[in-house]
């Protein structure tokens, strides 16, 4: 069929039954206070956070509430991030109430990061499919990837090393995908539904000691 004439519409996505995944790149300042963390936790006696975690990972350092007050930059970054999701979902969700109505409901929630740690991923670790408990937005963050990368045996579907999210399909299912897959890169940020299964798969590299580095906190969402 030919086009004749082509309409600018605005145009309104109307999804209440999503959940969503927000990304954005982390600002250059806010960055530089997030590697300053990275180094002064690897410095110190660090705690293992990996007891409370499932993934095959052996390097798995706790960011205690000490050191996070130190880095204040990257703390008030998180938790602007935490209050975007917070609007955007409600927004996404409550589409049928008026603006002034959802933005008074995003408003009356407190926020509370619980829980806050660096993952040191090397080559053939991985993290399962698994959801975040006892929390209700969790984030994730990349500071360094692999540079030494061996290509996945099948390129047409590229896997190795790649964030996924897992959810139900729409219920057409010729106009919706189950499965997101994301290559991290550095200064990546991803925020979502603490319960949103995700997963991350194993890389191989021709450096033994080639690592990828990532964040990730929990955090509370409470009506005030």
């Amino acid at each position: 069929m030919t086009i004749h004439k082509k309409y600018d519409l605005p145009i309104e996505v109307l999804a209440p039954w999503s959940n969503i995944v927000l990304k954005t790149k982390i600002p250059d300042e806010v960055f530089e206070d997030l590697l300053k963390m990275y180094d002064e936790v690897m410095q110190s006696d660090w705690q293992s956070h990996g007891k409370t975690l499932v993934g095959q990972i052996d390097e798995e350092p706790k960011i205690d509430l000490e050191i996070q007050k130190k880095h204040s930059n990257w703390i008030n970054f998180c938790i602007q991030m935490i209050q975007k999701f917070i609007t955007v979902q409600g927004n996404t969700n409550q589409v049928s109430e008026t603006t002034e109505t959802r933005v008074a409901k995003a408003e009356k929630f407190m926020t509370q990061i619980t829980s806050m740690w660096f993952v040191n991923q090397k080559s053939e670790e991985y993290n399962p499919a698994h959801v975040h408990s006892n929390c209700s937005i969790s984030a994730i963050a990349y500071l360094k990837t692999p540079k030494n990368k061996i290509q996945s045996k099948k390129s047409f579907f590229d896997t190795d090393g790649k964030l996924s999210f897992i959810n139900n399909a729409g219920t057409d299912s010729r106009w919706s995908v189950p499965i997101l897959n994301l290559e991290p890169r550095e200064q990546d940020f991803y925020i979502f539904p603490a319960l949103q299964t995700h997963l991350v798969y194993p890389y191989k590299s021709t450096n033994p000691s080639d690592s990828r580095v990532s964040i990730s906190f929990n955090a509370n969402v409470k009506n005030s």
